[in-house]
């Protein structure tokens, strides 16, 4: 049997070539003149995958300020640079090794995102990228909190969001059943 009519991006039902909605879920169909039919239902669709959104709010996350130091709010694009007076001195042990090792967390959560993005717009799943880019915030906690630098009482809010975001992206990367 041919299919001969518009499909519906949201529930997949075959309508009659006139139709103006679906007869199955009630969406209109909106066509733009001059533009393929469905050119980008797939990137929208892929924008809206959960895993997807907690790597967006992961990115954005890393200019939200992570950490307050006296008066002084640090987005984790400024930490990439800083915590090396006050902050490692405060610590116990191997103070350089953790403070590399958290700069380098830090840098590769927005290239892990971005990684997970670009393939979800190209219709993969990136499973194991972002499963390890959803574990890199709670790695940064992990290593201060490990070091007894006092971290929760330094945690901002966009410390919060990235671990949250984290977690979203870890639970729902996984591949497409």
């Amino acid at each position: 049997m041919a299919m001969d009519g518009k499909v519906c991006i949201h529930c997949r039902e075959v309508n009659p070539v006139d139709a103006r909605e679906c007869r199955n879920c009630g969406r209109f169909f909106i066509h733009r003149p001059g533009a393929a039919q469905g050119d980008d239902s797939a990137t929208l669709e892929a924008l809206k995958r959960p895993e997807v959104l907690c790597a967006l709010v992961l990115i954005v996350s890393l200019f939200l300020p992570w950490f307050t130091i006296l008066f002084f709010s640090l987005s984790a694009i400024q930490l990439l640079g800083l915590f090396k007076g006050s902050v490692a001195s405060s610590m116990r042990y191997g103070a350089g090794t953790t403070l590399a090792l958290a700069r380098l967390f830090i840098a590769l959560i927005p290239a892990g995102s971005l990684a997970v993005i670009v393939i979800a717009l190209r219709g993969g799943s990136a499973i194991l990228i972002g499963k390890i880019t959803g574990l890199l915030p709670i790695g940064v906690f992990l290593l201060f909190f490990m070091q007894g630098s006092n971290i929760l009482s330094m945690m901002g809010a966009g410390f919060v969001i990235a671990i949250l975001a984290g977690i979203g992206l870890f639970a729902f990367s996984r591949g497409r059943g």
